[in-house]
């Protein structure tokens, strides 16, 4: 309705395509932040939203680009900081993607995704201790949210990670 009422209306078109990245629909969410970007192209969410979208679709180094422009509008923003890291772990980069992840830490310590996904990165460089205790980070975390499918994930992940040391 927002879009239909106010077609400049770029915080509207990013929302939608963050909702259509949620829903699966990356295409048509690159579109809607393709669409926030032209409106206000000094709009780190969209850039955001728009790599978020592009990890759906496997195009992990135009979300790294995304993600960069993202982090030069807004040096502060954890959650590009949180997806480039996502990125460069899904092309085997789990050494960067660690850096991203700590900087995201370091801006939102209660980031709970942020804490799995650096233990999964972890696993990946054999870094075993050090990826227990962000697993069990982010279990906490995601206990104190009340994020039961986040709970329930990284749970699995422990388990997998007892069953083969």
């Amino acid at each position: 309705m927002s879009i239909c009422l106010g077609p400049n209306y770029d915080t509207a078109y990013n929302n939608r395509g963050y909702t259509r990245t949620m829903l699966g629909q990356h295409e048509a969410a690159i579109a809607d932040c393709n669409e926030a970007i032209r409106l206000n192209p000094k709009f780190p969410e969209a850039y955001n939203n728009r790599g978020y979208a592009r990890i759906g679709m496997s195009q992990y180094d135009n979300a790294i680009v995304d993600c960069n422009k993202a982090i030069h509008l807004k040096p502060d923003f954890s959650k590009a900081y949180h997806n480039r890291g996502r990125a460069k772990g899904m092309l085997g980069q789990a050494g960067e993607a660690i850096v991203d992840f700590n900087e995201a830490i370091r801006i939102d310590k209660d980031y709970a995704i942020a804490y799995r996904n650096r233990g999964v990165a972890e696993i990946n460089l054999n870094h075993i201790e050090k990826a227990k205790s962000d697993l069990w980070t982010a279990l906490v975390l995601a206990t104190q949210a009340g994020n039961e499918n986040l709970k329930m994930d990284i749970k699995q992940i422990i388990q997998e990670l007892d069953s083969i040391e």
